[in-house]
């Protein structure tokens, strides 16, 4: 669940540089293996408006389609739960420029926080 998680992320908040490369995992002491925390996130348009990492061969335009198949077929989830995901990261989703001018006062250009929230809005709206 936790990486089809991040792959929701990388779609709302607009991380296009989601390679290979910036995933990886640990093997904890029992020789079970985890997916390691996110690192190298980062808003990003991506070459052409595209993700480096597809979600069921879909890398420009993913829709909500994409993401049920993506989270029925690979991480084993019900509509119900990939719904609710959807829900809660839309949610957070729509507060970034709060969060952030909370988190970074005086830190971000006005005109920055208004560029990318309006990005992440556009990617909101594609799921609605």
């Amino acid at each position: 669940m936790h990486a089809f998680k991040r792959a929701m992320f990388n779609v709302l908040f607009n991380n296009r540089d989601d390679h290979t490369k910036n995933f990886s995992f640990l093997m904890a002491n029992n020789g079970q293996w985890k997916l390691a925390p996110a690192y190298d996130v980062t808003f990003c348009e991506g070459p052409g408006g595209y993700h480096q990492m597809d979600i069921m061969g879909e890398a420009l335009n993913i829709s909500r389609n994409d993401i049920h198949k993506l989270g029925t077929s690979e991480a084993n989830l019900t509509s119900l739960e990939i719904d609710e995901i959807i829900l809660v990261m839309r949610e957070i989703a729509l507060q970034f420029s709060q969060i952030a001018q909370r988190l970074y006062p005086n830190q971000i250009r006005a005109s920055t926080l208004e560029m990318i929230q309006s990005r992440i809005q556009q990617n909101v709206d594609f799921f609605d």
